[in-house]
């Protein structure tokens, strides 16, 4: 689907290197023919989320210039399940996010796994990014700003009502909120979420919340490289 059409219908895009990082012209398709409502949120690959090995700025340079490039709001670092809690893990967090924050874009560190439930919390709040979690399922920590994934469970792969509707309870002391929603109700689903916190789309500023959601519409106009997806493709 062409970025022009993804942005009448959501707020937010998830844009993955996994494939490699998009090309200048790419960024440049991207940023002109996006609506002015459109955040970006760049994912950290999943070789460098990993943490199994010691990071330089090389290895992040793809992440950070891509981030600058497309003036996204968001660096999203999603670490596996692999990565357990201990002294070594939290050394290469630590490390890897200081080669983020060079990008001087916000960081959401999104845990899963033991790591998630290892005082996960306090170790973002040391780190100074924002702790990205599910808030149909979890309360997610105190502050202005939110940044969430709403996963579907179950047979069909649907996100059901009653999950929107916890996240909105949830969701409806932020600021703002930047919600990811993978299913195949998707877009029904982040419609839904943004009419329960009397958020249309596009809406913003300091007094009003800013709910986004994730896509299940397929991508027709993918870069030949895979630069960027829709969100919903690994659901």
């Amino acid at each position: 689907m062409a970025i022009a059409r993804y942005g009448k219908h959501l707020d937010l895009l998830e844009v993955r290197l996994d494939n490699g990082a998009p090309r200048k012209r790419t960024i440049e398709t991207m940023k002109s023919e996006s609506p002015p409502h459109l955040v970006f949120a760049v994912v950290v690959p999943k070789l460098i989320a990993a943490l199994d090995k010691e990071l330089t700025e090389a290895d992040v340079q793809a992440t950070v210039e891509t981030a600058r490039a497309l003036e996204a709001r968001w660096i999203v670092l999603r670490t596996p399940p692999t990565a357990r809690p201990g002294a070594r893990t939290r050394a290469r967090l630590t490390k890897l996010v200081e080669l983020l924050k060079a990008s001087e874009v916000a960081v959401a560190w999104e845990p899963t796994g033991l790591l998630a439930e290892a005082e996960a919390e306090e170790l973002a709040a040391s780190l100074g990014v924002t702790l990205a979690r599910d808030p149909a399922r979890d309360d997610l920590p105190e502050g202005p700003v939110a940044y969430g994934r709403i996963s579907s469970l179950g047979t069909g792969g649907r996100v059901r009502g009653s999950a929107i509707e916890r996240a909105a309870d949830r969701l409806a002391a932020f600021e703002e909120a930047y919600v990811v929603i993978e299913g195949d109700n998707a877009l029904r689903a982040a419609k839904d979420l943004r009419n329960l916190l009397g958020a249309p789309l596009g809406s913003g500023g300091d007094d009003e919340e800013d709910s986004e959601g994730g896509d299940d519409l397929e991508d027709e106009d993918e870069d030949e490289e895979g630069d960027f997806e829709d969100e919903d493709e690994e659901s």
